[in-house]
């Protein structure tokens, strides 16, 4: 499992409501819902894909805010992993753009 800096949790919380996030994970015949599987059914739901496969459940760990041992576990097909990437670097670009961030100084002065 991946650990993923709690900086990178807010955003990635925010792409979560993305609207049709389910249906991007590609066929709505048999739609899956990663965060309703037990750690069984994701195995055996894998087991018949590649690792690159759209379908293919990866499950994360990132750390809470405020504490030292509590962790969140979130599991998401590769599509959605891709959706919840190009949202957040979106948002990322979107703050930079608009001139939300102030560039980087050598000294505190300036």
């Amino acid at each position: 499992m991946k650990h993923v800096p709690v900086l990178a949790l807010p955003l990635l919380l925010a792409s979560l409501a993305l609207p049709g996030a389910a249906q991007a994970a590609g066929d709505a015949s048999a739609p899956i819902n990663p965060q309703t599987m037990t750690g069984a059914q994701i195995k055996a739901h894998n087991e018949k894909l590649t690792r690159n496969d759209r379908q293919y459940i990866v499950c994360r760990t990132f750390d809470q805010t405020g504490s030292q041992v509590r962790k969140t576990r979130m599991c998401r097909t590769n599509a959605e992993w891709e959706q919840i990437r190009r949202h957040a670097r979106g948002l990322a670009t979107d703050v930079i753009d608009s001139g939300g961030l102030a560039p980087a100084t050598d000294s505190p002065g300036t």
